[in-house]
């Protein structure tokens, strides 16, 4: 997980979730990169230290090559416009475990891409055991869709719908700039 640690984020229901698994001897992790107003309380609640750590802040380049490491990106986020680190991780072939939130629902589709969740901590643990249980084939499936969503999210692609909006609706004109 790559967040600001603050309450809306769902760090808390996440760790729970994890605790529970890992109390029932699921060989997972969690690595939770960002730091935030929260993160001192929300440590108090780790269970297993070895399997919940808190990663800090990186810069973004190192982080970009770290993620690659990983299976998943998981954010419980209670609240979510469009963030950055989603499109981030799907460029990297992470299947993403979301809540099924705001912007989210539009960029993450269950079982195409990621697994979607509710907020609390029972449904974030049966999303983590469905991604758990997932067949290799499955897997490489959600993973090739995830770079493919990535795709739809360039720069140049995101800029160029941006000004057609703009334009269409006489915001600029079709002669800008």
């Amino acid at each position: 997980s790559i967040c600001r640690i603050t309450k809306g984020k769902n760090i808390g229901n996440l760790i729970k979730a994890f605790n529970k698994l890992l109390s029932l001897n699921y060989n997972i992790r969690l690595d939770i990169y960002g730091t935030g107003e929260d993160e001192k309380e929300l440590k108090k609640l780790k269970k297993h230290k070895k399997h919940i750590i808190f990663k800090g802040e990186y810069n973004h380049t190192e982080l970009m090559k770290k993620i690659t490491s990983y299976d998943y990106f998981i954010l419980a986020s209670l609240h979510e416009t469009f963030g950055r680190v989603w499109i981030e991780a799907c460029s990297a072939g992470l299947p993403i475990i979301s809540t099924n939130n705001g912007n989210l629902k539009n960029i993450i589709i269950d079982d195409y891409n990621g697994i979607l969740t509710g907020n609390d901590t029972k449904k974030i643990r049966k999303s983590i055991i469905k991604s758990y249980n997932l067949k290799s084939e499955k897997y490489k499936y959600m993973s090739a869709n995830a770079i493919k969503t990535a795709k739809n999210y360039t720069q140049n692609k995101v800029v160029g719908d941006l000004l057609n909006i703009l334009m269409n609706s006489g915001i600029i004109s079709r002669t800008w700039p």
